[in-house]
């Protein structure tokens, strides 16, 4: 069993397959994304100059300064006066880069495991559920969860699906919190998509569902039906610990 005080272990999360529909800025990304979080360009340094970089990656000047815009956005890198682009501290990143460093970085022994850092996504996603779920479960109109049902079992024909199921699980959750009219729940469920979803590319049948994926579902949602949000919150912590323990094991396999 893998529990959360497991010894760590390094598991190599695959590169997500390359999209034959990638464009220059997203393959010129991608490529500055790998040599960052894996240490070619580490923490401190500057990347080479414009010309010289946009030259070495077979890339326009246009191209590579939007790819260049994109690490700035997660704060990967920042201009710096008179001195050219630098890498920021990894204590500066934000959330998005957390699919690519699963895959791209190697942890030193002042950086969390790979198995750890899966683990803790993981926590992150059970406690925002649980918190969303404790938010909305008294706001969810009677019958208002016909939406939510559809969309489990939407999910789970595509079960099998890998990025496309983890799209679909969340939509779960986002319909209940779009019918308690929660925009703030939602927004901060669109965000973790974006992670969910990338890291799913990467996973593919690692994230499928197990067979008591619908019948647990339902259970919560009969339980917001019944106006029982502490039944809601329960059943769908049962599910996701169950869930995320079947995932850690068979993340175990791969290395």
């Amino acid at each position: 069993m893998i529990t959360e005080h497991s010894p760590a272990k390094h598991v190599h999360v695959p590169p997500a397959p390359m999209d034959a529909n990638v464009t220059a800025t997203e393959a010129v990304f991608e490529k500055l994304l790998a040599d960052i979080v894996g240490g070619t360009y580490p923490p401190g340094a500057r990347l080479p100059a414009e010309r010289d970089l946009a030259k070495q990656l077979g890339a326009s000047r246009p191209t590579l300064r939007e790819a260049l815009r994109r690490l700035g956005e997660w704060n990967l890198v920042k201009p710096r006066r008179g001195s050219g682009i630098a890498v920021q501290s990894v204590h500066e990143w934000m959330i998005d880069v957390l699919p690519s460093y699963l895959r791209y970085a190697e942890p030193g022994p002042e950086s969390p495991s790979t198995p750890q850092m899966v683990s803790d996504l993981l926590r992150l996603r059970r406690s925002l559920m649980r918190e969303i779920m404790d938010m909305v479960a008294t706001r969810v109109p009677p019958g208002a969860t016909k939406r939510a049902r559809l969309a489990v079992r939407e999910a789970w024909e595509m079960r099998n699906g890998g990025s496309q199921f983890a799209s679909a699980d969340l939509n779960v959750l986002r319909s209940i919190v779009m019918s308690a009219k929660f925009l703030p729940g939602l927004w901060m469920i669109n965000q973790m998509s974006n992670i969910y979803n990338d890291l799913a590319k990467s996973l593919g049948a690692v994230l499928a569902p197990p067979e008591g994926y619908v019948a647990a579902w339902d259970g919560v949602l009969d339980a917001l039906e019944e106006r029982n949000p502490q039944e809601a919150i329960d059943r769908m912590n049962q599910y996701l610990a169950g869930h995320d323990e079947r995932l850690m094991a068979l993340l175990e396999l791969l290395q």
